[in-house]
């Protein structure tokens, strides 16, 4: 195939809606030294094309962190390569089988998919139990020790409404605005199985796992509930906080506004 040309293209503008096991990359975001989730659709879109692409993601995630359902845009070149319904089938002949490509769909020019998404929803995952079982170790976490589960869901009731969360975003992504509108935060059991399922406008850099670590400290009696109510609420400090796996945790959904 030759190449269209060598900038990047002003052709048609595109949504691909994709999911990834994200054990063996270093995160979602493009990256020059590690390989990535964006960085493989990326790649793999210029040598269908032949021409430099920039790919824009509807969310991050860090290293080891999974997706079920998420998107991208991107402009794409309208006079050569595959035909927009030929795409994802294109796409995932060239990618890795840890990223899936469901659907290739054109959207508006202006649409990008990070400034559409107006909710995002994340679960984690874990169980209760001595040792990791080998068919869902890369997708659960494990806690060697039982929790007292109605603290637990009561912890993670209120964390529903919009509250400060800047004591549970990484320091050095820290953004002007710490505030989260949280629609959904519940926790259910199955078993020894516990999942944390949050749903948001936004999410803060490691928000959801330092949450989740929160929910662990109190479910286990070292931390008290009223001072992680306190912490969202006021911003009350915390004598620490922790940073849960990222093996136990899943971009769910991504719902976006209308994409044309």
């Amino acid at each position: 195939m030759s190449a269209c040309t060598t900038a990047a293209p002003t052709g048609l503008n595109v949504l691909i809606e994709y999911g990834y096991d994200g054990t063996d990359f270093h995160g979602s975001q493009v990256q020059k030294s590690h390989p990535t989730v964006a960085g493989a659709i990326q790649n793999a879109l210029e040598r269908l094309y032949g021409a430099k692409l920039r790919l824009a993601t509807a969310s991050r995630t860090d290293r080891g962190v999974h997706a079920r359902h998420t998107g991208a845009s991107v402009k794409i070149p309208d006079r050569c390569g595959p035909r927009l319904d030929e795409l994802a089938r294109a796409l995932n002949a060239k990618l890795p089988d840890s990223v899936r490509v469901y659907r290739v769909r054109r959207v508006a020019p202006e649409f990008h998919a990070r400034h559409a998404a107006i909710s995002r929803e994340y679960r984690y995952r874990w169980r209760e139990a001595i040792a990791p079982d080998a068919l869902e170790s890369r997708y659960t976490a494990y806690l060697p020790m039982r929790l007292d589960r109605a603290v637990v869901c009561e912890a993670a009731n209120s964390v529903c409404g919009v509250h400060m969360f800047y004591r549970y975003c990484k320091t050095e992504s820290m953004p002007d605005d710490s505030s989260c509108r949280v629609s959904v935060s519940t926790v259910r059991w199955k078993g020894s199985r516990g999942e944390f399922r949050i749903v948001a406008d936004r999410f803060l850099h490691q928000m959801v796992r330092r949450l989740v670590w929160a929910l662990f400290e109190i479910g286990s009696g070292s931390l008290n509930i009223e001072a992680f109510q306190a912490s969202i609420n006021d911003g009350a400090p915390l004598p620490r906080i922790g940073v849960a796996s990222p093996k136990g945790l899943t971009l769910w959904m991504v719902q976006f506004t209308k994409v044309l």
